[in-house]
Formats: structure tokens, C-alpha cells, sequence
């Protein structure tokens, strides 16, 4: 069941892997579940590669399974903390990670970039959006799962979005498990 899920927090951090929507109406237990998702704090096993075209070309219409183990390689376009959101808890302390992904080094429009989200119960292995800033301009391979983030649909380009396009899909991989730096 999915809310067996390893809910092992940060050191500090009280916030459930099911978040703050508590309650049983749909809703709230829509969020629960896309909650849940979002704060896996176990590395899978295995990994398939996703290539940067395929994970461009995914809609908020594809129904891909979230529960795929991926990789992907690009070049960190920027690193930035993500806002409060209820997967955690709403805290001011404990946020994601956001990290912007392109294809090339010389790409420079974040309406064109891929995100991956490194999440607090993933710190110890990554660290902070501080140490990750490294990170940027760098070519990389990026480990973790793959996951719709469909609040973010009027934010992505490929599915002609009507509000701030930030970034390219509203597919993500959520959260890192790993990264390497390819060179």
C-alpha cells in the first residue's frame, strides 16, 4: 500500500511522508497519495535511462507509472529552493530543491528546461540547495523517479500553458536519489 512507504523524516523534520492534507475528503486524499509520491525516501534498485528528448515530450496526458526508476542526463541551467508546499509540511525550513535541467550548455531559457527535485528526506545523500549550487553549468546524470506534477501544468510549454511558463513539462523526477557529474 502506498502509505507504507519508508516515512522516515529529516533530522529535525516531523513532517509525514503523507504531508499536511489531513482529512478524508477526496481531495485531501488526492494530496495524501501525490504526497506520498513525492517523499519516497528509499532508493530503488534498479534504473532505466530516459532519454532528454522522451522526458521533453511527455504531456500532462501521458500515463506513465510513477513508480518507474529513471535516469536522466543534462546540464544544470540553475538551482533554486522550492516554495512551501504541503508534501512538506508547509515549513520554512524543510523545502525541495529545485534544479533545472537542459539539454545543451548553451541553453539558457528555463521555458526549455526539464526539473528534478532533490527532497529533504533525501539531504544526507545530496545536501542543501547551498550544496548543490555547484552543480550549475555542469553536464550530469540525474537518478531518481519519474513523476507528474500536474499543479504545474499552466507552468509548462509542451502543453501549452496560460500562466508563467517556468519550465518545460510538468513531468519530473521526484525526487533525486543520486547524482553524478559526467564532466
Amino acid at each position: 500500500m502506498l502509505f507504507s512507504m519508508n516515512s522516515m523524516a529529516q533530522k529535525g523534520n516531523s513532517c509525514p511522508v503523507t504531508g499536511d492534507n489531513h482529512g478524508n475528503t477526496t481531495a485531501a486524499l488526492h494530496h495524501q497519495k501525490v504526497d506520498s509520491y513525492k517523499n519516497r525516501g528509499t532508493a530503488p534498485k534498479k534504473y532505466i535511462q530516459i532519454p532528454f528528448d522522451v522526458m521533453a515530450g511527455l504531456t500532462v496526458s501521458n500515463t506513465m507509472t510513477w513508480d518507474t526508476a529513471v535516469y536522466l542526463e543534462g546540464y544544470v541551467l540553475e538551482i533554486q529552493d522550492g516554495g512551501s508546499e504541503s508534501c512538506n509540511c508547509h515549513s520554512a525550513n524543510y523545502k525541495d530543491t529545485h534544479i533545472y535541467i537542459v539539454k545543451s550548455k548553451t541553453e539558457t531559457n528555463k521555458a526549455n528546461a526539464l526539473i528534478v527535485e532533490a527532497t529533504p528526506r533525501f539531504r544526507d545523500v545530496l545536501g542543501s540547495t547551498k550544496d548543490l549550487k555547484p552543480y550549475i553549468g555542469k553536464h550530469i546524470r540525474v537518478y531518481g523517479y519519474l513523476f507528474r506534477d500536474d499543479e504545474h501544468w499552466p507552468n509548462s510549454t509542451i502543453d501549452k500553458g496560460t500562466g508563467n511558463l517556468w519550465r518545460h513539462s510538468v513531468w519530473e523526477i521526484h525526487p533525486i536519489t543520486k547524482i553524478e557529474i559526467l564532466n
